[in-house]
């Protein structure tokens, strides 16, 4: 089974799924040394629920929605192109922003086979500085409220507002005793779903 890969600044936890039927329930999120760092909701192989995850300093938890909706994908123009690696006999067909597509293929010593103008997914619409973490799936976004929790203070951080397509809205900070430190309204930076 293929699922979601979650890349972290500072390390890569896998998924103990042995408790998802067809896809879909809770799967823990474990370092190689088999230390649980949370646990995600998974529905159709995809994150689709609750998700919580501790970082790797063990100082803050993450917790909120995500939710998987291809509709929130921006597309940059991009070039799918076949080409034939060197010393290779297998063809390979990617569909990459135009950009990249210089910047891969520009030096390079594999064979163009063909090219032709496409729509790529923005990959970088889905890293989220303010939840250390980011998916390789541009389709997974979080959701309403999220909570960066101190953990070592015991008391919410952060609260972090998206709207339905991951864009943040705002980010309220809180003082240790609860009261409100700062607040942050930021403007859309995605357009809204269709």
């Amino acid at each position: 089974m293929l699922l979601p890969f979650l890349a972290k600044s500072q390390n890569t936890l896998h998924y103990d799924t042995s408790t998802l039927i067809h896809g879909n329930g809770i799967a823990f999120l474990i370092d190689a040394y088999r230390v649980s760092h949370g646990f995600a909701t998974f529905r159709k192989n995809n994150f689709e629920g609750l998700f919580y995850t501790v970082d790797s300093t063990n100082r803050y938890a993450f917790t909120g929605q995500l939710k998987c909706d291809s509709s929130c994908i921006e597309y940059l123009p991009g070039v799918k192109v076949k080409y034939l690696p060197k010393g290779t006999v297998d063809t390979i067909v990617m569909t990459i922003d135009s950009a990249l597509y210089r910047d891969i293929f520009e030096y390079s010593d594999a064979k163009i086979i063909s090219t032709e103008a496409a729509l790529a997914p923005q990959m970088m619409t889905n890293t989220y500085s303010e939840l250390d973490f980011k998916f390789d799936n541009p389709a997974v976004v979080p959701v309403g409220k999220w909570q960066k929790i101190d953990l070592i203070n015991k008391y919410i951080f952060t609260d972090i507002i998206f709207d339905e397509c991951g864009s943040t809205i705002s980010i309220r900070y809180y003082n240790p005793d609860g009261s409100l430190l700062n607040e942050r309204t930021l403007p859309l930076t995605r357009k809204k779903k269709k």
